[in-house]
Parts: C-alpha cells; sequence; structure tokens
C-alpha cells in the first residue's frame, strides 16, 4: 500500500458514517418501495482530470458507447465529488455561480465538465426476491433500507414513472400521488457504469403479503434504521471545503494544461541535447560541412602517404605501419620484378565455342504478391390495506 498525506484529501469519507447504498451488477433487477416523496438534493461538482503519463503526454483511450460504437477521448483520473459552494438560489437559476465557488469560477474559465450538475439521495426499501433476476419477493420475506443516489439524469426518468403508476392503480388525473403506493423496478444494463434501465412499476409487494407488509412496518418505524439527513447529504457529494477544493480545482486545471500542450511541446533530439527544429539542423549542416571539408581531394593530397591515406599522428606508434596499408585490395595483387602492382592484362574475345563466355546470372522474377481472401406482466393481486393503515400502529 502506497504512503498517503494526512490530511483530508485522503479521508475515508466525509461527515458521518456512511450508509449503504444500492449497488447491482450487470443483468439484476432491483424491486424497491419509495416510502417518502421527498429527496435530498445537492448541486456536486464531478472534478477530474486526465492521466498524464511520465512523458508528460496526456493518455488516450477507446471509450464504447451504449449503441456499441467507439470514440476516442482521454482517460480520466477521479479527484473528488464535492459539494457546490455557490449560492443554491444563484445556482438554480444561472446553473454557476463564480463569485462563490472555486469550481464554478474554473468552469467559467472553461474547464472542461467543472460545471455543477444536481445529484438525488432517496431513502428506500428494497424487497428481497427470489433470485438477482427476478422480481417476485422471496419466501421467507426479506427487506432492507437504502440510498438510491440518482444522477439529474435517472431523476427525469424516476418523474417518467408517475403516469405509469397511475394508469397501473387507474387514478385520476386530479388524485393526489404517493411514491408508496406502487414498487419502482429498475434493472441495471452496465455494472460497472451503474447504469440502469425502469421497469414498468408493479402494484405493492406489501399489498399481498401480510408477512412483509409486517416486517417493512417494524423496519421502517424504526427510525434508528432510516438515513440521518447528513448521510443523505453525503450520499450527494462530499461536505464543501473551500481550501481542499481550490486544492482539488487546482489540480484538476494542471493536468489539463499539461493536456492541452502536449501537441505543441518540442520534440527531443533523438541523438542530441538540440531541439529538432532550425537549431538542431544547423548543428548538423556544420558538422556535415565539417566532414567533408577534411575528405577533399586537396586536403588528401597534402597527405604525406598519398591521395587515399589520411594525416599521420606522430604520437601513435601504429600510424607509420597503417600508412604503408591504406586499406583496399590493390596490396594483395599481383607486382612486377620491381615491387609495383601489375598491370592487368588485356582482356581476350570471348570465344563463340566456350559454353561460359556469357554465362551471366539471370535476374530471378519477383515472386507475385499471395492474396489474402478477402417480465410477464403481474397479476391483479387482492386488495390490502394501504401503507398508511400499515404504519397506522406505530
Amino acid at each position: 500500500m502506497p504512503r498517503v498525506t494526512i490530511n483530508e484529501m485522503n479521508r475515508t469519507g466525509d461527515g458521518a458514517e456512511q450508509f449503504p447504498s444500492i449497488k447491482l451488477d450487470t443483468g439484476e433487477f432491483c424491486r424497491m418501495l419509495l416510502p417518502e416523496d421527498d429527496a435530498w438534493c445537492e448541486w456536486v461538482h464531478e472534478i477530474r482530470a486526465p492521466q498524464i503519463d511520465e512523458a508528460g503526454l496526456a493518455v488516450m483511450e477507446v471509450k464504447h458507447r451504449r449503441d456499441k460504437s467507439t470514440y476516442n477521448d482521454y482517460s480520466f483520473r477521479f479527484i473528488a465529488r464535492r459539494i457546490c459552494l455557490g449560492n443554491p438560489a444563484v445556482l438554480d437559476d444561472q446553473g454557476v455561480d463564480g463569485a462563490n465557488c472555486p469550481a464554478c469560477a474554473s468552469a467559467l474559465r472553461g474547464t472542461r465538465d467543472m460545471r455543477p450538475t444536481r445529484r438525488f439521495a432517496v431513502p428506500v426499501i428494497r424487497i428481497t426476491t427470489k433470485n438477482i433476476r427476478s422480481t417476485e419477493p422471496r419466501n421467507p420475506v426479506g427487506a432492507e433500507i437504502l440510498i438510491w443516489k440518482l444522477t439529474a439524469k435517472m431523476y427525469d426518468k424516476l418523474l417518467d414513472v408517475v403516469p405509469q403508476i397511475r394508469d397501473l392503480l387507474e387514478l385520476a388525473p386530479d388524485a393526489e400521488f404517493h411514491w408508496r403506493r406502487a414498487d419502482v423496478v429498475i434493472k441495471c444494463e452496465d455494472g460497472g457504469w451503474q447504469r440502469m434501465e425502469f421497469q414498468p412499476p408493479m402494484r405493492p409487494a406489501y399489498g399481498a403479503n401480510k408477512a412483509l407488509a409486517d416486517l417493512i412496518k417494524g423496519l421502517w418505524g424504526e427510525h434508528a434504521n432510516r438515513p440521518a439527513g447528513e448521510q443523505l447529504r453525503d450520499a450527494c457529494g462530499r461536505a464543501p471545503d473551500r481550501a481542499y477544493m481550490s486544492q482539488e480545482v487546482a489540480d484538476a486545471e494542471a493536468a489539463w494544461r499539461k493536456a492541452t500542450d502536449a501537441g505543441t511541446a518540442a520534440m527531443p533530439d533523438p541523438v542530441g541535447e538540440a531541439a529538432m527544429g532550425g537549431a538542431g539542423q544547423q548543428d548538423l549542416d556544420a558538422g556535415l560541412e565539417n566532414l567533408l571539408d577534411s575528405t577533399t581531394p586537396a586536403a588528401a593530397a597534402a597527405s604525406p602517404n598519398g591521395p587515399n591515406a589520411g594525416p599521420v599522428d606522430e604520437m601513435d606508434p601504429f600510424a607509420a605501419e597503417a600508412a604503408k596499408h591504406p586499406g583496399g585490395l590493390d596490396e594483395f595483387g599481383p607486382r612486377d620484378s620491381n615491387g609495383h602492382p601489375a598491370q592487368p592484362a588485356a582482356e581476350a574475345p570471348a570465344s563463340d565455342g566456350d559454353l561460359f563466355a556469357e554465362t551471366s546470372s539471370a535476374a530471378q522474377p519477383a515472386p507475385e504478391p499471395a492474396t489474402v481472401g478477402a417480465p410477464p406482466a403481474s397479476p391483479a393481486a387482492p386488495q390490502a390495506s394501504s401503507f398508511d393503515d400499515i404504519m397506522n400502529g406505530l
């Protein structure tokens, strides 16, 4: 486990003890009762930044849309989900309050994804079902109180369930509506991202099962079992703190600057310290000129050992011997009586009868490139006491 600094940035949880929340696996159903009509709501900043590698470049990755198509985007690291410090009235009116919140001010400076969004927390009673892919209550009955965390998008989808419940219960348009009159059902489409899809609502399970009704009465009737307001707030985001929010925002902005400037940074010279560009090219040209100057005919003629030999280093004990053998194959050829290389004899014309006179290695044809082949409807439950009648005995 790596070391961490002892400060608020590494707190395991803000405020009160965290209350259990709904977390589903892919394909899992959740049937739940909303005992209250209220939800806790907070404006929240999801502070995140692009991953930066050791070379100082932003890390990219292939991401998948819900329709299975893909696209390239930054690989993000999560920094904090912090409750906005802005004035709620200003946030409701303008959606951002740069005068009171450092994160909102950063959003106004153009930092991506820094604008606050609303998040919701709702206490629910989840009914234990026969298995994770079933909505039928288990026998013996079971239930637990959890917090349901909703994004603004999920909250809007929850409101779309209201007319479905009215149709299910045949409620008049002007009839009073309460969420506890029906069970809300969701299915997890992606456990990694906790993407949920709403299923058709169902008549309340407690209405047809007395044992379940008694269990829910005792469970919700004990106030110690319910999440406190502070726990609902913490389910939306971390408690607001101006000092630490400023640090988190500065961290995110620094990462975004690196990601933005990565494409304009000078690339290092792989064979030197000069940057690839005008200065590096001038140094390279000068080096080539010096190299060519040392091998010009004038320089070679000035060598005391002949045109093919370089200057002899008097301090090198092997230099004189090496000058006698300037290289090449001439020194191993035939010599005349005076020790000088013999002149080659005139080449005789080829004879028509010589089978090898015109022999030459015929070029082999290049090989041709290889080709490459190309849920059933719920039956009407018997009429039973309402949730209010169940709770009257408390």
